[in-house]
């Protein structure tokens, strides 16, 4: 399988004349911007949630990591980083 390009992604409504454009973009490991979708006809609200979805799978996987390490009591900034992934998927 195909490594996804790394993220963070941001989802921007740049289109210069139709506000229902979202392109989510990334930057591909060689340095350079890389579109990863466009959306038609939709909203920011799922183009956050996309963008959104490399932070959350690593959110994700430092959660189960804790959970299978026992270290989840001790992971402090765990809890803050996974508030903060949620945030940018909701666009706070």
């Amino acid at each position: 399988m195909a490594q996804h390009t790394p993220g963070p992604w941001e989802a921007k409504n740049d289109h210069p004349t139709e506000p229902r454009i979202f392109y989510i973009r990334g930057t591909h490991p060689g340095g350079w911007e890389q579109e990863i979708a466009v959306l038609y006809n939709e909203n920011g609200e799922n183009a956050r949630l996309i963008a959104a979805a490399p932070d959350l799978l690593e959110a994700l996987d430092w959660l189960v990591t804790a959970l299978k390490t026992g270290t989840l009591a001790t992971s402090g900034d765990l809890i803050g980083k996974a508030e903060a992934v949620i945030a940018k998927a909701e666009g706070r």
